[in-house]
């Protein structure tokens, strides 16, 4: 079974480099005459502070400074973190999740081929099964062949022994009435119908054994050509089980396989920064909020 390479998943990580914020703040001067105290309270309130003060013919000026959050620029910065950290972070799931498809892929691809090559042995197999059957097929018919051909002759050396028997009798006989000087033509016919009688219950007691016997290996021919026939239905059928039990199993395991992938694919939920939160944290930072400035003095 060929191996998979495996993608490598190290990650380099990421040193973050010390970041400035001075940008994100701006000076701020307002130059205001003559205010009141409760105006002095509210710009207080508001992060002004006091940097120095100029007599005037008929009053005074006032000159306060703050220091602010530039939204915009602050906006800026976050934002162009925010778009190289989800640009990188959509690059490395992207990567990681195309490696982990490549690598079912190339299992799946992998299995099917080995599945492919336990196909190609199981009709192999099969082959080779099928050709043992036809010659156990054949060397059973040549059997049965040779077997047939003896029953044909079964018996006729009986039947030629019964006859010379019965004519070795039958001028033993003759020659016996000659000797004696009874033979005539009545005693010579009684003579040859004892003998043929008794020719005539030996031919049939050679036909009835020969009968037997031929019946007897006919019914054994029978019984193993069924139990043959009924071995090899069985043998054929269990291998066609087989067959198909490998078969199903290659193919359950292939559809596992993509099961597993598309589970995968299905599963994915990418999460990165929020840009929302962001945005959020921004308003919270404004102008007119006392944690959007600092003291100016």
């Amino acid at each position: 079974m060929d191996k998979i390479s495996l993608p490598s998943f190290t990650l380099v990580p990421q040193v973050i480099d010390d970041i400035s914020v001075t940008n994100w703040f701006k000076p701020e001067e307002l130059e205001i005459e003559n205010i009141s105290g409760s105006h002095r309270a509210l710009l207080e309130a508001q992060g002004w502070r006091e940097a120095e003060g100029t007599y005037l013919p008929n009053g005074y000026r006032y000159k306060f400074k703050r220091t602010v959050l530039d939204i915009e620029s602050t906006l800026n910065a976050m934002v162009a973190d925010y778009v190289e950290a989800i640009n990188k972070g959509v690059a490395d799931n992207n990567t990681r999740y195309d490696s982990i498809v490549t690598l079912w892929s190339t299992a799946l691809d992998k299995a099917e081929d080995e599945f492919n090559l336990r196909e190609n042995d199981d009709e192999a197999y099969e082959n080779y099964i099928d050709s043992v059957v036809t010659l156990m097929s054949n060397d059973y018919t040549s059997h049965y062949t040779t077997m047939s051909g003896i029953l044909d002759d079964y018996g006729d050396g009986a039947v030629a022994d019964v006859n010379t028997a019965s004519d070795i009798q039958a001028s033993a006989r003759e020659d016996a009435l000659i000797a004696s000087g009874f033979y005539n033509a009545f005693t010579a016919g009684a003579m040859t119908t004892r003998v043929e009688a008794e020719r005539t219950i030996n031919l049939a007691k050679v036909a009835d054994m020969v009968a037997d016997k031929k019946l007897s290996v006919e019914e054994h021919l029978y019984q193993v050509t069924f139990n043959f026939r009924s071995k090899l239905i069985n043998a054929k059928e269990r291998l066609v089980e087989m067959l198909n039990t490998h078969s199903i199993t290659r193919l359950n395991l292939r559809n596992k396989i993509v099961e597993l992938l598309n589970n995968f694919v299905e599963r994915r939920t990418d999460v990165y920064p929020d840009l929302a939160a962001i945005t959020g944290i921004v308003s919270e930072l404004g102008a007119g909020n006392p944690g959007g400035f600092t003291d100016g003095e």
